[in-house]
């Protein structure tokens, strides 16, 4: 006769215990694996069908040892069968006739349209209680292999009480299929089958799900309020429930409403809020975003540029100036081309946040970027760096010299000109190396923000000469 039994771990200070524990028989095979890791002040598995014989619980060693626990107690009753702690096996029998009531999982799939949630219905119609198992979530047909990794989302489960039912859901799935239509979602409760069950034939399912664009077929309305004109029809939309008006001129208020088009096709809804609006006029003095620069990566080009600033915002503001893998760039060479230069002061004059790059060269080479500044008081702020050397090249820590000096209309570094000076440490993603300074410039000038690398990566890019 066969026993059911729940495997039950505990740690006094409540962060698990890093090594694994095992169930095994009398002829060594290993019945059971509760896995270790920070699994808290209590960890429980099963039910785990035991036959007759002796089992022994034992553990690998890992740190604390003397903070964790365990018990097996019968599934239907919670008697304690056997009990210990992870420094010492212990062996146990289970004796003939003893109780083997098991769990019992499946899952269902329901699509709510009204919420746009798609619910996944966890069941246990067995005689006890399931603990430790996971419900895996497919895109697609479920892979009703145990121990299978090809889900595309997972949820661990602690337990699920005999007769009970957890419900978990998908919010907007269909960001996940691209668009409204009909797909196949598969589902598998205990993955893994570490929970011994009445019945092991239920716990995967497929079931075809239809995603409906709620707004198919509604027509929308738009009207437009012209100065102190009355309102008019200016457009309708169907299903997609957005409308650009490009008829309009510059210094005039324009105010909107929308109504709905009921199901017979001729009635409209009350009117939404009016939103009003007034669009710039041709003659304003906008700032638009400038000096557009385009760099090849691998498999990817990013783009740089200058963002207008808030209006109000101060102007004497420097702060994260932009480095970039150009080789006009190095120290002591002329200046920047026009395409690449800093913006002039201008009226929304803005810091400058962009890229970063790991670039090809012998340590020592720098990058910089030259701003051209008007006579002042200047806030010295920071230099910050997104680093790709660990994702290229494995770095977990990178350094550069930073240096902030006046230099001539050619670029170059004028004597006595050093304005700040420091390292800048990166883990090989991310580094800021912080000033909090004043900088007083006594005429208008250039100023020259320089980072030159000083890690060695080795000769990343086969050329013989290391980077």
């Amino acid at each position: 006769r066969d026993a059911s039994v729940y495997f039950v771990l505990y740690d006094s200070y409540g962060d698990g215990y890093g090594g694994n524990g095992y169930i095994t028989s009398s002829a060594g095979d290993t019945v059971f694996m509760a896995p270790g890791g920070g699994w808290g002040t209590e960890a429980a598995y099963g039910p785990i069908l035991l036959g007759t014989g002796d089992y022994t619980v034992s553990f690998e060693e890992a740190s604390w040892q003397s903070e964790t626990t365990w018990d097996v107690l019968q599934a239907a009753t919670g008697t304690v069968i056997a009990t210990g702690g992870v420094f010492d096996p212990v062996t146990f029998n289970i004796a003939d006739g003893g109780d083997v009531s098991l769990a019992d999982l499946s899952v269902s799939i329901e699509y709510v349209e009204a919420e746009e949630n798609l619910y996944f219905h966890l069941y246990n119609t067995g005689a006890v209680g399931a603990y430790g198992f996971s419900l895996d979530i497919y895109l697609g047909e479920v892979d009703a292999n145990c121990g299978n990794e090809n889900a595309d989302f997972s949820a661990f489960i602690d337990v699920l009480a005999a007769g009970d039912t957890a419900s978990l859901y998908l919010s907007d799935p269909v960001q996940y299929f691209g668009d409204y239509g009909t797909y196949n979602v598969g589902a598998f409760a205990d993955v893994n089958c570490v929970v011994d069950e009445s019945d092991e034939t239920n716990n995967a399912v497929t079931s075809s799900v239809t995603f409906t664009d709620p707004n198919e077929g509604i027509v929308w309305n738009i009207y437009r309020q012209t100065g102190d004109d009355d309102f008019a029809t200016v457009g309708s939309v169907e299903t997609d429930p957005e409308y650009l008006d490009t008829l309009v001129t510059g210094d005039v208020e324009y105010c909107y409403y929308v109504t709905q088009v009921l199901e017979d096709g001729t009635t409209e809804t009350d009117s939404s809020n009016h939103a009003c609006a007034t669009p710039e006029s041709s003659e304003a003095d906008l700032c638009p975003p400038t000096n557009l620069v385009a760099e090849a990566g691998i498999s990817e080009v990013f783009l740089m540029w200058d963002a207008p600033g808030d209006d109000g915002e101060a102007a004497n503001s420097l702060s994260d100036p932009q480095i970039a893998n150009t080789a006009e760039m190095n120290i002591g060479q002329e200046r920047l081309l026009e395409s690449v230069n800093r913006p002039a002061q201008r009226a929304c004059w803005n810091y400058n946040e962009s890229w970063a790059y790991l670039w090809y060269g012998a340590e020592g080479i720098g990058r910089a970027s030259i701003f051209e500044l008007e006579a002042g008081e200047w806030s010295l702020d920071s230099v910050t760096i997104y680093d790709y050397s660990n994702a290229w090249v494995g770095l977990t820590s990178a350094e550069a010299n930073v240096d902030i000096v006046l230099v001539d209309e050619n670029g170059n570094s004028i004597e006595g000109g050093l304005l700040a000076t420091g390292t800048l440490v990166t883990d090989g993603s991310f580094g800021s190396l912080g000033f909090d300074a004043m900088v007083t410039m006594e005429e208008a000038g250039l100023v020259k923000v320089v980072v030159t690398s000083l890690t060695n990566a080795g000769d990343v890019n086969g050329d013989g000469v290391d980077d």
